[in-house]
């Protein structure tokens, strides 16, 4: 998964501590183990699941957090639950993708001007897929 603003590939920081431990951020120049997401569909609910393979959880989307880490995305869950479901949008003029949460119908964003250890966190923010912001390529591992 790579952001299609700054280029960079999203990473879970599963070295983080807590509260922050296995947030999503679009900071490595090249897929490793740590950038790597599969994408579990569900037939019922006609979502999809993202699981790390850094540390085999689920992605969640932390919506009781407050501040800069309200609905900040996290590498967390043992299970897949209304927190961890996401709809996939399709730029394909661009092969662009945007990604929803069904926990609070807000795109993933990535934090571009942030600065700090939150910098290029993915976070479910915005209403409307306004640019290169809310949108990322997707590959398959090979």
């Amino acid at each position: 998964m790579q952001s299609a603003r700054n280029g960079n590939f999203a990473t879970a920081e599963v070295n983080y501590t807590a509260p922050h431990t296995g947030v999503l951020r679009a900071r490595s120049a090249a897929a490793g183990g740590w950038e790597v997401f599969g994408l579990e569909w569900d037939e019922t609910t006609q979502t999809y699941a993202l699981k790390s393979t850094a540390n085999g959880q689920y992605v969640a989307v932390e919506r009781n957090f407050t501040g800069d880490s309200q609905n900040i995305l996290r590498a967390r869950s043992d299970t897949v639950g209304s927190w961890e479901r996401f709809s996939l949008f399709s730029n394909e003029d661009l092969d662009h993708w945007a990604i929803r949460s069904e926990l609070n119908g807000l795109y993933v964003a990535m934090e571009n001007n942030y600065t700090g250890s939150l910098q290029y966190a993915l976070r479910a923010r915005s209403t409307s897929i306004t640019g290169d912001w809310e949108q990322f390529y997707f590959y398959a591992r090979g």
